[in-house]
Formats: C-alpha cells, sequence, structure tokens
C-alpha cells in the first residue's frame, strides 16, 4: 500500500509539472505580449524556447535519474522551478528593457530564453527522475515511462483548457504566476513528507535548508512585486485593468496632456482629451469623414470597436452602427470610461466567424481592427473581405484603417492591402492621418461606385478637429502604388512578416509616449 500512495505521488508530481510546462508557456504571451505584441513571432518564442528546455530537461533529467538514488531529489528541483517562476514578474521589467534594442524577431527570443529556459528545463527534469523511481522492474521501464508521459501529457492538456478558458480572465497573470510557484512548493513539501515518513528515506539536510532560502526567495519576491507595484505616479492613473481571453485591457489617465488611453497589451487601440472627451487621433475623424461619401446613409457595421467614438460620431448623424468586438473587457471599458453607448448591436466575438451571421446589408463597413502592435491577420484576406463585400448596399462603401509604412520599400505591405482591397473594389481613395510621418494610419475608402466626397458645409458647426481633419483631407489624400503589394488571401498571408519594422517603431513610439514602466503594469 505504501509503494502505491508513493508512485501515486510521483504520477501527480509529473501531472502537476506537464500542467506547469503548459501555464508557462501560455502566461509568456501575456508577460512578453504587453511589450512585443502577441505576433506570431512572440508565439515561436516561446513556442521554441519551451521546446529547446524541454529537451535539455529531460537529457539532464535522464543523467540525474543513472545515479545512485537520484543525485538531486525530485522535491529540490520542483521547489527550485517554483522559485523561478516566481521571480519572473520581478524581472521580466528588466530583462524586457535589456532585449529591447534586439528587435522584435530576436528581442522576443531572447526575452524567452532568460525569463522561461530555467523554470521548463527544471520541469522537464522531473520526468525521467520519476520513470526511474517508477520502474521497479526492467520489464516494466516501457509501461512506466509511457505512463509517466502520458500522464504528463494529460497535465499539459487540463492545464491548457483550465487557463486558457477560465483561470486567466479571473485571476490574472501575476496572480496565477504565484499560485502556482505555491504549488510546486506544496508539492516539494508533500515529496518530502512522504520520503521521511513513509517511504523511510533519508533527507539530506543541506537540501532542506536550500528549500528553505528558496522558500524565502519567493516570499521577498512576492513582498517585492507587491511594494513596487502601483497603478498611480506623478503623471499617470491606471483607472481600470483586466485581463481577458486576447489580453490586458488598461484604462490610464495621462495627466502630462490631459489625455485618457485605452490600452489593450501594447496598443493604444483609443485615446480621448480629457476635459472635452474629444478623440485624439486623426484616424477617427477621417473614418467619420464616410458619410460624405453618402450623405443619405443610414446605418453602418464597424469591426473593432476601440474605445467606442466612431458610434457616437455616427449617432449624430442619425446613422445606427452595428459593433462586432472581440474582447468584452474592451467593450466594457469603452461603456465605462469613455461615454460609449451602443446604437445598434453589440456583437462580441471573432468577426471572421460573427460576419457569417449576419444577414443585415449595410451602407458603411468600416473595418478598423489594425493597431501598431499586433495585426490580426486572418481578419484581412480575400476572401474575408469579399464576405464584408456583400453586406454592403448596392452603393455601399467599405473603409479599412490599417497601421503602416506608406513610403518606399517598407510599403509592401500597405501596398498588398489596397492591391487586396482593389481586387474586389474599382473605386478607391486612400487617405494618411498626418503628413510627412512614416509609419501612420492609412485609410482607405473603396466602394463599386465612384467615391466623390462631398465636403459642401458650415464647418462652423463642428468640433475644431473634425472640422480641421475634413478641411485637410485632400491634403491627405494619398497614391501608394500596388505594383510592390500581393494579393492576400488565408493561404497566403505573411503580414506579420512584413510587419516587423513597423511593429519595432511602434513600441518605441509607445515607450517615448507612456513609458516602459506604464507599458508594463
Amino acid at each position: 500500500m505504501k509503494n502505491k500512495n508513493s508512485r501515486l505521488l510521483n504520477y501527480i508530481t509529473v501531472f502537476i509539472t506537464g500542467m506547469s510546462v503548459m501555464f508557462l508557456e501560455i502566461l509568456g504571451t501575456r508577460i512578453i505580449g504587453p511589450f512585443y505584441g502577441v505576433s506570431l513571432f512572440v508565439w515561436c518564442s516561446l513556442i521554441s524556447v519551451t521546446l529547446v528546455a524541454l529537451a535539455a530537461g529531460y537529457y539532464i533529467g535522464g543523467i540525474i535519474a543513472d545515479k545512485d538514488g537520484n543525485a538531486i531529489p525530485v522535491y529540490l528541483i520542483t521547489a527550485t522551478a517554483g522559485t523561478f517562476i516566481a521571480i519572473i514578474p520581478v524581472i521580466k521589467e528588466a530583462i524586457l528593457t535589456l532585449t529591447n534594442p534586439l528587435g522584435l524577431r530576436m528581442g522576443s527570443l531572447t526575452c524567452s530564453f532568460l525569463l522561461f529556459f530555467i523554470p521548463l528545463t527544471l520541469l522537464g527534469m522531473v520526468g525521467p527522475c520519476i520513470i526511474k523511481l517508477n520502474a521497479s522492474r526492467l520489464e516494466k521501464v516501457g509501461l512506466t515511462s509511457g505512463s509517466v508521459f502520458a500522464i504528463s501529457t494529460m497535465g499539459s492538456f487540463i492545464g491548457t483548457i483550465a487557463l486558457g478558458f477560465f483561470l486567466l480572465p479571473v485571476i490574472g497573470t501575476q496572480n496565477i504566476i504565484y499560485i502556482l510557484s505555491g504549488i510546486l512548493f506544496i508539492l516539494s513539501l508533500n515529496l518530502i513528507i512522504r520520503d521521511i515518513f513513509f517511504v523511510r528515506q533519508k533527507v539530506d539536510a543541506s537540501s532542506i535548508i536550500i528549500i528553505i532560502i528558496l522558500f524565502l526567495s519567493i516570499i521577498i519576491s512576492f513582498g517585492f512585486k507587491k511594494i513596487t507595484h502601483s497603478n498611480t505616479t506623478a503623471d499617470f492613473n491606471v483607472i481600470y485593468s483586466k485581463e481577458s481571453l486576447y489580453g490586458k485591457v488598461k484604462v490610464v489617465d495621462d495627466h502630462r496632456w490631459n489625455v485618457r488611453w485605452l490600452m489593450s497589451d501594447s496598443s493604444a487601440i483609443g485615446g480621448q482629451f480629457l476635459k472635452s472627451s474629444l478623440p485624439i487621433f486623426p484616424l477617427i475623424y477621417i473614418l467619420e469623414s464616410i458619410r460624405h461619401f453618402n450623405p443619405d446613409a443610414n446605418n453602418a457595421l464597424l469591426i473593432g470597436l476601440g474605445a467606442g467614438h466612431l458610434p457616437m460620431a455616427m449617432k449624430k448623424h442619425n446613422i445606427v452602427t452595428d459593433v462586432i468586438e472581440i474582447d468584452p473587457e474592451v467593450a466594457l471599458a469603452a461603456q465605462k470610461h469613455f461615454n460609449f453607448t451602443p446604437t445598434g448591436k453589440l456583437i462580441v466575438g471573432d468577426a471572421r466567424s460573427e460576419i457569417r451571421n449576419l444577414k443585415k446589408k449595410y451602407d458603411f463597413i468600416i473595418h478598423d481592427t489594425f493597431t501598431g502592435g499586433a495585426v490580426p491577420s486572418h481578419l484581412l484576406s480575400v476572401e474575408m473581405l469579399n464576405t464584408l463585400k456583400s453586406l454592403l448596399n448596392n452603393k455601399g462603401i467599405f473603409a479599412l484603417a490599417y497601421f503602416g509604412f506608406s513610403e518606399g520599400e517598407k510599403a509592401v505591405a500597405a501596398a498588398s492591402v489596397y492591391k487586396t482591397i482593389k481586387s474586389l473594389f474599382p473605386f478607391t481613395k486612400v487617405y494618411v492621418s498626418k503628413e510627412d510621418t512614416d509609419p501612420v494610419d492609412i485609410i482607405f475608402f473603396a466602394s463599386m461606385e465612384p467615391l466623390n466626397l462631398q465636403t459642401q458645409q458650415n464647418y462652423k458647426h463642428m468640433n475644431p478637429i473634425a472640422a480641421k481633419v475634413l478641411h485637410n483631407m485632400k491634403d491627405l489624400e494619398k497614391d501608394i502604388p500596388m505594383d510592390i503589394g500581393f494579393l492576400i488571401t488565408d493561404d497566403f498571408n505573411p503580414l506579420d512578416s512584413l510587419q516587423e519594422k513597423k511593429a519595432e517603431a511602434y513600441r518605441d513610439n509607445m515607450i517615448s509616449l507612456i513609458g516602459r514602466k506604464m507599458l508594463l503594469k
């Protein structure tokens, strides 16, 4: 019975360590994402580091297991892994700062290595040690090793579902990190108790001393992070912060410029002046000008809510706007802190799937999901845009906002976006949000009918920013050559790699705008 209980605890150990591996891999996107964005590069970096670390862990664990009595006891390995996990929140800012000059690809890869390689390697070491402990007879080694890896993999599976479906939006990344560290330490204590009282195995005093030191390190790490973590500084005040399935959403009041920002990870997806509540991004006013192409329009579909300024602007012109927003926390923040009130349907979900359920036809469809940070590439392909085209009325107008380079060789991405839109709509116009700025917000308008911007009106009845932008629309019109671009399809969509330089420039801009510390809070 004692032997069975001992083996059961060993299997529980590999289950927990398997779960911990996936926890770290997924949490890595939340730790690195606010700085590097949750791009293909970040995911590939984390997966690569995980695989290399596990390979190293399996090899080192095998060497340890072959030594008499396991040279390093399992409880010491799990306790050390828990300690390295606990210090991740403390050192992440320094690591991100250190790796920033390396660029998006090497920066995210190096950062992933420095933050996660050691704890993942330690977790990988556990499996071979448990196989040695559980394999009492040579002819049972195959079954034992298969059972260990199967249980470890099931731990990874359940950990992935639990974290992604339930825990992250409720508990938050930092709390999960410390809980995971605590679980590994509790596991270590159970292994020690098992060895002392049930297996009657001698526990080395030096190992106990090391574990006590490690435990104290976790307590100090937790206390240090609590002391240094503040949502208020002299210049900034985080008035809302919530993690969702898609990222960390924050509302930040910037007292230097009297501006309120809406942040999603590393991207500013909305902003308004604190006193007037007017949007600060010219992009919003250019998108609002879509009504001047068709003054008789009465409904619109907006993909990507942001702070909700555009539906509110459309409401003033008696245009009812349905909205599709993937992140429920963005929708909530827009309603609570940016005075957004739905004028039509507010649909929470991924636009690619939600548009298939729409039966309504629209006068305007506005596609505004491409921030300076992560690029939802699946939302920009000829297949996706063709589905949107089918939802337009006969004289309907499609608008797409895209952040990127508009000139030179770096404009391949924007040229490809333009070429893809042009393949579906014969009539197009292109504007930029600012002159002589690159990268910049690029706004594409497209239709099956000729586009005529009708701006004969009294600007005195408009807010001064909107009036100025509309007055300067001719100067903001841009000619982007399509010859360097390609057609973007579901099968061929390399936007992530094409946007590398843009993403780096945007991150540098965000650091200078709100500071590295506020970006990572």
